[in-house]
């Protein structure tokens, strides 16, 4: 895991949508402590969705795919939600 990866993680969860960029950012914020390969590479997929996609998907629960961007959702819902409802 180098620096630009990151970076780039960071930069792609800067959305059309403020609700968005709080939820991804704060989540990432979180998993800077702990970033995986698999993590990161699972979290810029789900990051290359559409922030329509993204809307369902994180506030709406909408819709939800599955495989691991299920699993990474329902993470991010429970980090993000548990902490500040």
């Amino acid at each position: 895991m180098n620096n630009l990866d990151i970076a780039r993680a960071r930069f792609l969860c800067r959305r059309g949508m403020l609700e968005l960029d709080i939820i991804l950012n704060s989540y990432l914020t979180y998993k800077n402590k702990y970033y995986e390969k698999f993590f990161l590479d699972n979290f810029i997929c789900l990051l290359n969705e559409q922030d329509n996609t993204l809307y369902e998907w994180l506030i709406l629960k909408k819709n939800l795919p599955s495989g691991n961007l299920f699993d990474l959702i329902i993470e991010i819902n429970d980090f993000y939600f548990k902490k500040h409802f």
